[in-house]
């Protein structure tokens, strides 16, 4: 069953799709040039960064990208981890082969003060990562997914609701907030937990992660050709205006922004859209990604959900292209969405 009030987030910019119609798009592998491309560009984390004399400013947060939605994010002292999967296959089916390794080992993690997940999808929640990881640090989780967690060994797990929160020891608030998702680590399951994003606010700094999520729906209605078409473009175009501009968008991250932005950095997906006619209402493209950005009140936002496991029908480095144009197309800085390296860790 929908959890209650899902639907008042969801309204009229989400649009129900069948569990096979999202997972049915896998493409082939990803051109060999483009994996090349992004191993050579593969870093190695520097979890000291944060502490060291290469500090810039007293209100930093470090970002260590370790590939998909996961994230070793650093702020206030604390550590969090954000989705983590450490497993080269996504799901059990087996899934989608990762692109680029981990780029370094769980034992090689920094002391970690929470472990935020959104969903319980296989490539948001991975069964081998969650038992490795086990009782490490406390989980933070949306309602209805601790039962996967007990299952799997781990007892240190927080389950919230939408707009709960916790006061974690080191001063910072972890937030449960909405997304426009779902949830189902199979087609018998779909939507009987929740999903959310998180919000975490420090003593002097914050930051919002949204896991996947969509913002509007593209009408799936229409001949096949009218849907191409979508597919094809931002949405389509008319008369020099992207027809997305008057399509409804989710109200949880004006709402998100109001209540706690500004946010000193947002972690936004900016993959896993195609085919847009059907995976728009629950994955964000990039030029939604941006009006996301927007609505949190962002300052500066990293890319995520994008190189990792080919788990759409977009190219592998498709989403880099059109976050480019998206960015043009609303006037919003390149400085202000950043696009990280697999491995690398950046002072934000």
């Amino acid at each position: 069953m929908i959890p209650a009030g899902v639907s008042e987030i969801r309204g009229d910019s989400y649009q129900k799709r069948s569990t096979l119609s999202l997972f049915g798009s896998i493409r082939k592998d990803p051109e060999k040039a483009d994996v090349a491309a992004l191993m050579l560009l593969a870093g190695r984390p520097d979890f000291n960064i944060i502490g060291s004399s290469q500090r810039k400013k007293a209100r930093s947060i470090a970002a260590t990208w370790i590939g998909h939605c996961t994230f070793v994010v650093q702020m206030d002292g604390g550590n969090f981890l954000t989705d983590p999967i450490w497993s080269m296959r996504c799901g059990s089916f087996p899934g989608p082969k990762r692109v680029v390794p981990p780029p370094c080992e769980l034992d090689e993690l920094p002391s970690l003060d929470a472990i935020l997940i959104t969903s319980n999808r296989p490539d948001h929640l991975d069964k081998t990562t969650v038992q490795n990881l086990g009782n490490r640090a406390e989980w933070f989780v949306p309602l209805g997914v601790g039962e996967f967690l007990r299952e799997h060994g781990v007892t240190r797990y927080t389950e919230m609701d939408w707009w709960e929160s916790r006061k974690l020891e080191r001063g910072a608030t972890v937030v449960c907030t909405p997304s426009q998702h779902f949830s189902g680590r199979n087609a018998k399951d779909r939507d009987e937990a929740l999903w959310c994003s998180w919000t975490v606010v420090g003593p002097s700094s914050r930051f919002f992660f949204s896991g996947s999520t969509g913002y509007r729906s593209k009408n799936k209605k229409g001949s096949r050709q009218d849907r191409d078409l979508l597919d094809r473009q931002d949405y389509g175009r008319e008369n020099g205006v992207a027809i997305g501009e008057f399509l409804p968008k989710c109200p949880a991250f004006r709402q998100i922004g109001r209540q706690y932005g500004p946010f000193d950095v947002a972690f936004l997906p900016i993959g896993g859209y195609g085919p847009k006619s059907v995976m728009s209402a629950v994955n964000a493209e990039p030029l939604d990604s941006v009006g996301i950005h927007r609505d949190v009140g962002a300052k500066c936002s990293v890319a995520m959900n994008w190189g990792t496991f080919q788990l759409s029908d977009e190219e592998l480095l498709d989403p880099l292209r059109e976050l480019e144009k998206a960015l043009i197309d609303k006037r919003v800085p390149e400085s202000s969405f950043l696009i990280m390296k697999h491995g690398k860790t950046q002072i934000i």
